[in-house]
């Protein structure tokens, strides 16, 4: 899982300009494999972190390593590409 968390990493410091990038894992695996929280960015930008999420969802590139990415409230989930996480644990 490393290489698609560094990846997802990667683009949030690129897109947020931030280098403190934390990742959380969702309580419920529909909602994702990871979540970034945007709260801390609303009050940096001030703005809403609803706005922040969607934008961030809507900017992140066609990538074979994420399959899916949602923007859920505050917060922009990310789905890993199952078939590439197994090719890279074989």
């Amino acid at each position: 899982m490393d290489k698609f968390k560094e990846g997802i990493i990667e683009f949030l410091k690129k897109s947020t300009k931030q280098e403190d990038i934390v990742l959380e894992i969702p309580p419920n695996p529909e909602m994702g494999d990871y979540a970034f929280p945007c709260f801390n960015m609303a009050k940096t930008l001030k703005k809403n972190p609803v706005e922040i999420a969607k934008e961030l969802a809507a900017k992140f590139p066609k990538t074979t390593l994420v399959r899916e990415i949602k923007a859920a409230g505050p917060y922009v989930n990310f789905f890993v590409n199952n078939q590439k996480f197994n090719e890279a644990i074989l």
